[in-house]
């Protein structure tokens, strides 16, 4: 962020072509309030005095000002409030929230705190300057710095914006540094994640050389590129000091890759391949900006997540469920392809469908199954697919057999594709249905196999589960109507049937590529769809 330049010489200037109203003597709140008023109550072009302070949202604050009659907020009778200090500390340990204390103008700040010539000019300039930075770091701490930007796509918080005039109010009188640090994410995943960045920040700059195997390493290998592994594993924390001698590749050396392996999301084979050594060697700077990106990113959840809800995952390819900050179930998903991406939103898991139909996605239909058809006439019926039509308003069957396909073109498709519900439709035997613009769901698939690979980009967009059944087992724990025994009745009579759930429980579709579980382990993921790398750039871009 720019730094704020405004020389005595161009003061003067504005005083001497009357641009600035002049006072006499010491400053009141009056002469303050005065001047505030004469240059933030213009709603159309801000004034040079204004523009030369770099705000960053010079709106909010024309309307914070205009809300409180353009009352100072830091000073009182001339004398600097003792809040203002306050401020300074709070946005000195910005860094511990993965933000940076540049971006509200800390030079500023202290220089504000430290000294400001009692003219009402210079009190007025120093009030907005700690406004300014209460207010964009407020903002950035409770919605985070991209407010908005694409990169959020339909990961919305919901929670009402904060009044500032109450804020301020309270905060002034129970301590600011207590005030502004509620507004951070309350989960403690994101308090477990804040922890290991100072964690990282620390052990970043202890860090020293990795010198990476040249060759595959495995149990009863020994050499030289043991011991830096191990070396490299002590200090990352997944080998215990108590197996650190030696160049002999054993047991708890291959239990301590596995280790390694699992935080990252590797095939856990502990075997030390390309994988794990390109893993090995990621610098901890890269890993402590990793974190920084997953700290903002969690600023964009709602700051009640829910006393259950469910978090999927896109970058770990993985369902979890919470449960009182508890992690009660967990499954393995599959997820859109890099060209075919899962999107970041939340919703509500509303109702659960039991053998659902397939309704075949137009780019699908057009793109993959009408080529076969030309080819394959025979695979509607072999598929349990149906043809469907609107005529006049009503919906038709049509017998595949009575269209000559090779007439049918991509962009001149008028027919709609529909799996019957069985064991052979594509969404399995059950449906989540949680609303969203997106229209991505969850559901069950007939090929199971997938799930065995450790990177699971193989959908459309929507989420495969490997478990279904027991998130449905626990989604209906309070509808004991909902037996097992009835599920499975009602499945096999492969009718397709819904369950409204009596109470929708909040599904979080995220993307975090670092996080800390409930064990106090950190884990690293790769960024497959290149969205830290998005995010990255437009955070720099806001500098």
């Amino acid at each position: 962020m720019k730094r704020l330049v405004l020389s005595a010489l161009f003061l003067s200037v504005l005083f001497l072509f009357g641009l600035l109203p002049a006072f006499a003597g010491a400053a009141t709140d009056e002469d303050v309030s005065t001047l505030l008023r004469h240059q933030l109550q213009s709603t159309s072009v801000p004034t040079d005095f204004i523009k030369s302070l770099h705000l960053t949202e010079p709106e909010l604050i024309q309307r914070f000002y205009r809300a409180r009659d353009y009352a100072p907020v830091w000073f009182q009778t001339g004398e600097l409030r003792s809040q203002a200090n306050e401020l300074l500390e709070a946005i000195r340990n910005a860094h511990r929230e993965g933000l940076m204390q540049d971006d509200y103008q800390v030079g500023q700040i202290a220089a504000s705190v430290t000294h400001v010539p009692r003219a009402p000019v210079s009190l007025a300039r120093a009030d907005i300057v700690l406004t300014n930075a209460l207010l964009s770091y407020i903002s950035d701490l409770q919605q985070g710095r991209l407010r908005h930007s694409t990169v959020r796509q339909g990961v919305l918080s919901d929670d009402p914006l904060l009044d500032i005039d109450l804020f301020i109010e309270s905060a002034f009188a129970e301590g600011l540094v207590g005030a502004i640090s509620v507004l951070a994410p309350e989960s403690l995943a994101y308090t477990r994640l804040r922890d290991a960045l100072a964690d990282y920040r620390m052990l970043r700059h202890k860090e020293f050389p990795f010198s990476k195997p040249e060759r595959m390493l495995k149990i009863g290998a020994v050499d030289g590129d043991v011991k830096a592994l191990k070396e490299r594993l002590l200090f990352l924390g997944d080998l215990s000091e108590a197996n650190r001698n030696g160049n002999r590749f054993d047991d708890s050396l291959r239990q301590a890759v596995v280790r390694f392996q699992i935080r990252h999301g590797l095939e856990p084979d502990g075997i030390v391949g390309p994988k794990t050594i390109s893993a090995l060697a990621v610098p901890l700077a890269t890993r402590v900006s990793q974190i920084e990106l997953n700290l903002e990113r969690w600023r964009w959840l709602p700051k009640e997540l829910g006393q259950s809800y469910v978090v999927v995952n896109i970058a770990d390819f993985a369902l979890h469920v919470i449960q009182n900050d508890d992690l009660v179930l967990e499954m393995r998903a599959i997820v859109g392809k890099p060209f075919q991406q899962t999107p970041v939103f939340s919703s509500k898991i509303v109702f659960i469908v039991l053998n659902p139909y397939w309704e075949v996605p137009h780019s699908i239909a057009t793109k993959e199954i009408l080529p076969k058809l030309r080819q394959d006439p025979e695979y509607l019926e072999r598929e349990h697919m149906r043809v469907l039509q609107s005529l006049n308003g009503k919906i038709r069957i049509v017998d595949p057999n009575d269209i000559d396909w090779n007439t049918v073109y991509k962009d001149q498709f008028p027919y709609r594709l529909r799996q019957d519900p069985g064991p052979a439709n594509a969404l399995g035997r059950i449906k989540f249905y949680l609303p969203n613009r997106y229209h991505v769901y969850l559901h069950d698939t007939p090929n199971k196999s997938l799930f065995s690979q450790t990177v699971r980009c193989f959908s459309h967009g929507c989420i495969r589960l490997e478990k279904p059944f027991d998130l449905a087992a626990y989604l209906l724990k309070d509808q004991p109507d909902w037996t097992q025994q009835r599920i499975i009745e009602t499945l096999d009579q492969e009718k397709n049937h819904k369950i409204a759930l009596t109470t929708p429980v909040p599904i979080y579709v995220v993307y975090w590529t670092a996080w800390v579980d409930t064990h106090g382990t950190i884990h690293f993921r790769d960024d497959v769809y290149s969205r830290d790398k998005r995010l990255s750039l437009e955070l720099q871009q806001l500098n």
